[in-house]
C-alpha cells in the first residue's frame, strides 16, 4: 500500500488527478478502532477538499444501487455472504455540500439513514463463485482465518469492488458463528 502525505487541498487535488480518482470521494479514517474510526465523509468537489480529516484513506465513490455484500470468512473456504443496505446512488444527489456520517448508520442490519436507498424495486444479484474467489484471495493475501470483506457492484459497469477489509468483524447475521469458531479453533489446534 502506498502512503501519501498531503498537507493541503491543492496537493490532494493533484493526487486525485494523478490517480484518476474522480468525485464524489469517500474519506475514511486510517484508524481502525476507537471513537472516530467509523466517522466518514463524502466529498463532492474540489471546493470542499478542506473538509477532509487527515490522516485518511480516499476512495472514489461508486454508485452501487444502495446495497453491499458483507462476506464473513470463518476459516478457509467457509464464507457467509450477507446483503446489507448501503449508501444510495449519488448521481442524482443535488447538494454538493460534504456529507458526514458514521458507517454503522448506513451498513448495519438495523440501519436507517437519509443516505440509504429507499427503492425496494432494485434487485441485486451477484456471482457467488466470484465473491468466494475474491474472499479467498483477500484471505490469502492477509493470511487471516477470520475476516470481513465489504464488496459492492458498480451500477454502471457491473464490476465488483472491495471497499473495506476488517480483521475479526462482528459477524452480525451469522447465526451459528460460535459453533463455527469453535470448530475452526479445533481444526487449527488439530483437536478432534
Amino acid at each position: 500500500m502506498d502512503v501519501v502525505v498531503v498537507v493541503n487541498a491543492i496537493m490532494i487535488e493533484k493526487m486525485l488527478i494523478n490517480n484518476q480518482i474522480s468525485f464524489p470521494i469517500m474519506c475514511k479514517p486510517i484508524q481502525a478502532h476507537g471513537d472516530k474510526s467509523h466517522d466518514m465523509k463524502i466529498i463532492f468537489d474540489v471546493q470542499h477538499l478542506n473538509d477532509i480529516d487527515k490522516p485518511c484513506v480516499l476512495q472514489q465513490f461508486i454508485d452501487h444501487d444502495g446495497f453491499l455484500f458483507k462476506v464473513f470468512a470463518i476459516g478457509q473456504n467457509n464464507y457467509h455472504i450477507v446483503r446489507r443496505n448501503s449508501i444510495r446512488n449519488l448521481n442524482t444527489y443535488s447538494s454538493r455540500e460534504t456529507i458526514s456520517f458514521h458507517s454503522s448508520e448506513v451498513s448495519s442490519s438495523q440501519a436507517d439513514h437519509i443516505l440509504l436507498s429507499s427503492d425496494p424495486s432494485i434487485i441485486i444479484t451477484f456471482d457467488h463463485t466470484l465473491v468466494n474467489k475474491i474472499a479467498q484471495t483477500i484471505q490469502n493475501i492477509f493470511e487471516l482465518n477470520l475476516v470481513g470483506i465489504d464488496i459492492i457492484i458498480d451500477r454502471n459497469t457491473g464490476d465488483y469492488a472491495v471497499i473495506d477489509v476488517n480483521y475479526f468483524p462482528g459477524y452480525e447475521g451469522i447465526t451459528d458463528f460460535s459453533t463455527q469458531l469453535f470448530d475452526l479453533c479445533q481444526h487449527l489446534l488439530h483437536i478432534s
